[in-house]
């Protein structure tokens, strides 16, 4: 450009030199055809300066609207830039404040990054509870696969103490759908598991005395009627009421009498097997199931709880005394469906009140001659699971 525009310089003032020369050679027909090539030569210049400098122009203007948009585009990657660290900042933080395990496995190298940089995800596989150990290793197989999993699993703490735990797995494939990574998440959920054990605990057990309550026994007698048919055995039911209890309610209290109901709970359990239940439905009565047992040993249990219960209670320096009355019916022999039988073993409860109380009775047909109360007990029953 600066040589063009010298050029151009040049000529116009060869050009202003030779003007005067067709005044001293008139008749020099070179001199016109020196000049008019000059002056064509320097319009030849001045039209090509033109066109490089409309060039470089437009090349200009290009170029502020290149710097214009890489400026845009640098904003752009600070602003992104400073999105990601603060998202990084917000992981970090909530990654070092969450109770939880956090891992990421690449999986074409095999490179496993957590949380705990120290012992990894090996100081939770070395305390894994031994029942859960197969069910483990076969879940991390499927993530390590590319399944997303989510299993619940104990550990056994340094201190015996048994802890909950729920991993969970995602998985992140490339284009080629070729598995590279994937994350992990391990959670205590002790605290949820004891939460949910108390809300069960609630649910399926009296609150007094802390034995299953009419919704577990009527769930226990379904399985246990499903196994009788099956295996064709046996099973058995003992209606348990209380002599006396309102009286000791009346007299001393109803703290003391809940009192005695938990002290008689205590003994009932003391006087059936492991695998018999024992059950409180509501006030003084109580019915237990025993599954596959003979006759003799179901009257044997009756005679352990009948001086068991009779014995007095010592309760805050008062004591207390109530007798049972049991009734007693057995499937097939006495009903083959819950509410049958569980109707009989209540007809033979009220006969051995009628008969003296502190006694139990077996059911038979002969018993349906003697006076029932206006509401069977099944008839309650149901009422209280309408509830």
């Amino acid at each position: 450009m600066t040589l063009n525009r010298t050029m151009i310089t040049a000529s116009t003032f060869l050009i202003i030199l030779l003007l005067p020369l067709p005044y001293f050679f008139q008749d020099a027909w070179w001199v016109e055809i020196l000049i008019f090539l000059l002056v064509l030569s320097l319009f030849s210049m001045v039209f090509i300066a033109n066109r490089q400098i409309r060039n470089l122009s437009e090349q200009h203007l290009d170029l502020e609207a290149s710097n214009t948009n890489l400026r845009n585009e640098m904003t752009t990657l600070k602003a992104t830039n400073k999105q990601i660290r603060d998202s990084l900042a917000e992981y970090r933080f909530l990654v070092d404040h969450l109770d939880a395990f956090v891992f990421n496995v690449n999986i074409q190298t095999d490179t496993w990054l957590t949380t705990d940089q120290l012992d990894g995800i090996q100081a939770f596989e070395n305390k894994i509870h031994p029942e859960d150990k197969v069910n483990f290793y076969k879940r991390k197989e499927k993530w390590l696969a590319g399944q997303a999993v989510r299993f619940e699993f104990r550990t056994v703490e340094a201190s015996g103490e048994i802890c909950w735990n729920e991993l969970r797995t995602e998985s992140t494939f490339n284009e080629s759908g070729e598995l590279e990574r994937v994350t992990g998440i391990i959670i205590d959920t002790t605290a949820r598991k004891v939460k949910e054990e108390n809300l069960a605990q609630m649910a399926f057990y009296d609150t007094l005395t802390e034995l299953p309550n009419r919704l577990m026994l009527k769930s226990h007698l379904n399985k246990v009627l499903s196994r009788a048919k099956r295996t064709k055995h046996e099973f058995v039911i003992m209606f348990l009421d209380l002599d006396g209890f309102k009286a000791v309610n009346d007299t001393l209290g109803h703290e003391t009498g809940d009192a005695l109901l938990k002290d008689v709970a205590t003994r009932l359990n003391a006087c059936v097997r492991e695998e018999d239940l024992v059950s409180r439905i509501g006030g003084d009565e109580f019915i237990i199931v025993f599954e596959e047992t003979s006759k003799d040993t179901v009257e044997e249990i009756a005679d352990r709880i009948i001086v068991n219960i009779a014995n007095p209670y010592y309760i805050s320096e008062k004591e207390a005394r109530v007798t049972p009355s049991i009734g007693i019916s057995i499937y097939p022999e006495h009903g083959t469906d819950i509410d049958s039988i569980i109707d009989h073993a209540d007809k033979a409860m009220y006969v051995a009140k009628s008969k003296g109380k502190n006694r139990y009775q077996f059911y038979d047909l002969e018993l349906e001659e003697y006076p029932q109360p206006k509401e069977t007990f099944i008839a309650k029953f149901r009422k209280l699971f309408q509830k």
